[in-house]
C-alpha cells in the first residue's frame, strides 16, 4: 500500500547530452523506474551539477524526509518506505542477491563504461557532460 506522504523534492544531475536529457547515474534510473512503476510521487529538480558540496553526489531528497535531506545512499530505502507492499516489500534471499547484484555489479560496470571507455566517453559521455 503507498502512503501518501508529501512528495520527495530530489535534486538530480540533469545531464544533457547530443541526444537530450542522459541518465549517467544507475541509482537516479532505479528511482526513475520505481517511481512511474509504482507511481510514487516526486518533484525532481534538476541540477546542471553532478554533486551538492552541502549533500555530496546527486541524487538527494531535499525534502520529504522526516529529518531533512535524505543523501544519495539512503535515498532508494526512502522511496521503500513509501511503497510498502510493491517496492519496499521484503524480497527472498534469491532476489536480495539479485538486486545487488544489479545494483553493485552491473551499475558499477555501467559507470566504469560511460567514464572509462575511450569510445564510449568520446561518442556519449563527454558530449554530454
Amino acid at each position: 500500500m503507498l502512503r501518501r506522504a508529501p512528495p520527495l523534492e530530489i535534486s538530480h544531475w540533469h545531464a544533457v547530452g547530443p541526444l537530450g536529457a542522459t541518465v549517467l547515474d544507475p541509482v537516479f534510473a532505479e528511482l526513475l523506474f520505481v517511481t512511474r512503476w509504482r507511481h510514487i510521487s516526486v518533484n525532481l529538480l534538476p541540477s546542471p551539477y553532478p554533486s551538492a558540496p552541502a549533500f555530496g553526489p546527486l541524487p538527494v531528497a531535499l525534502s520529504g524526509g522526516p529529518k531533512g535531506p535524505i543523501l544519495r545512499d539512503r535515498l532508494l530505502e526512502a522511496v521503500a518506505a513509501l511503497d510498502v507492499d510493491g517496492y519496499g516489500m521484503k524480497c527472498s534471499e534469491a532476489d536480495e542477491a539479485f538486486c545487488a547484484l544489479l545494483r553493485q555489479r552491473v551499475g558499477e560496470a555501467l559507470k566504469a563504461l560511460l567514464f572509462g571507455d575511450f569510445g564510449i566517453w568520446d561518442e556519449c559521455t563527454r558530449p554530454t557532460l
